[in-house]
């Protein structure tokens, strides 16, 4: 983990990254009483990663945050509806295949207007494109956006606070 950290993570701390937001990992399957053995180790492999990012970043500045994947859909759900008509009585499996395609579909719409996201090397929209897993880049841009909205409201919210102090 730290050599992954120090190889791929840490040249781009070294640009000046304000925060990292990372997936949280679910803590038991569907509010299941049982803890599967496959959560304990996808949850063991995250509380690695947060400590060698702990570990690079100790004398940054940088804000490290975890993302709630329900959270995450939560905050896009009407758009996702705009882009993709969502299922009828929907199974759980076809519920996570809506929402992959949904995913998928609304950065690429995203890309193309570039009204929420504006992408400045053309590179990067084609490698989007090109990825065989999608859904999983889609899922990043979706996390990313939904922390950068929470981080806007919050600051909103101090602003409009100290000005009604202060009045």
């Amino acid at each position: 983990m730290h050599n992954y950290i120090k190889d791929w993570i840490q040249p781009i701390l070294d640009e000046g990254v304000g925060a990292i937001v990372l997936e949280q990992q679910r803590y038991r399957q569907n509010s299941a009483p049982a803890v599967f053995e496959h959560t304990i180790r996808v949850n063991s492999i995250e509380a690695m990663l947060w400590y060698a990012l702990y570990e690079s970043v100790h004398d940054r500045s940088i804000a490290m945050e975890p993302v709630s994947r329900k959270a995450v859909d939560r905050m896009w759900q009407s758009e996702f509806e705009q882009v993709h008509t969502p299922p009828e009585s929907p199974t759980s499996a076809q519920r996570n295949r809506y929402k992959k395609a949904a995913c998928v579909k609304l950065v690429d719409h995203w890309l193309d207007d570039e009204h929420k996201v504006h992408v400045s090397r053309p590179e990067l929209k084609d490698a989007f494109r090109m990825e065989k897993k999608q859904d999983d880049m889609a899922d990043c841009l979706l996390q990313a956006m939904t922390w950068y909205r929470w981080r806007q409201a919050s600051l909103e919210y101090i602003q409009e606070y100290y000005d009604h102090v202060n009045g």
